[in-house]
């Protein structure tokens, strides 16, 4: 045998097994590039369609805090510097859910199919259903703006159902009188005609309403506040982003009323 030979098993004997698998995955990709490729690919496929069978691939809900580790060094630097910014306004003295969470607030928008007010007998009955489903949820007080008297949810001043029903609000939204809803419209027009009306009930208004004689809107809104802090939280700063999930949650379940009042799907 050779010196050469010699050699050369010597250097085969000493090749490691990962090296030996390397070079015959190597040479059979050589070989077989089409049939390694084709393999590859129906390994995927079969990948994607069984997720897709078994509805696996779901999109979550956006949110400004998809991208935020909520136990990062950064994000909890961030909220101490918040906290420490609340704690000098003062905000950790307030009360759980005494104070409006803006970024959390329900704006509600209502628009009639006629050129006349929309503040009749069968709107207003409409519009309160329509409210009702959101002040209904049974999670709504542990979200609520609170009163800091009576320790319970306020009522939402801010709203249609508020301005005919007053605080007799229930979820059965009884059908009022014409006569009485006219009547109260006819307060509510009448109040723009001074700057104190204006800037109090404006807000149910749209902007042509005094531009028609008599005044009417063909639209209205309302708006219902939730309260902050939450339960279990020093202020509107204290672990902003795990109260956040929570209002989100809470307002999945607003989502999914309203969607099922007035019969909508998810496209």
């Amino acid at each position: 045998m050779s010196t050469v030979e010699h050699q050369h098993q010597e250097e085969s004997g000493s090749t490691s097994y990962g090296e030996r698998c390397t070079n015959c995955t190597t040479r059979l990709l050589a070989k077989h590039p089409i049939k390694f490729l084709s393999t590859t690919l129906a390994f995927l496929l079969i990948i994607v369609l069984g997720g897709a069978v078994t509805n696996s691939y779901t999109l979550s809900d956006y949110s400004i805090y998809d991208w935020v580790i909520s136990d990062g060094r950064a994000s909890e630097n961030y909220e101490a510097l918040l906290l420490a910014e609340g704690q000098a306004r003062g905000d950790a003295a307030n009360s759980s859910q005494t104070s409006e969470q803006s970024s959390a607030t329900m704006w509600y928008t209502f628009s009639s199919n006629k050129d006349e007010s929309i503040f009749t007998a069968e709107n207003v009955q409409k519009i309160c259903r329509a409210e009702m489903t959101y002040l209904s949820i049974s999670s709504y007080p542990n979200y609520c703006l609170l009163n800091s008297t009576t320790s319970g949810c306020a009522v939402p001043t801010g709203t249609v159902t508020y301005l005919f029903y007053g605080y007799s609000l229930n979820n059965t939204c009884p059908l009022l009188d014409e006569g009485y809803v006219n009547a109260t419209a006819h307060g509510l027009y009448t109040s723009l005609n001074t700057l104190a009306g204006r800037l109090k009930l404006g807000f149910f208004m749209e902007k042509d309403t005094m531009s028609r004689h008599p005044y009417y809107t063909t639209r209205t809104r309302s708006r219902i506040p939730l309260g902050s802090p939450l339960e279990g939280y020093d202020s509107d700063t204290d672990r902003i982003v795990e109260q956040n999930t929570k209002y989100r949650q809470f307002y999945q379940k607003v989502k999914d009323g309203l969607f099922s009042r007035f019969n909508m799907k998810s496209r």
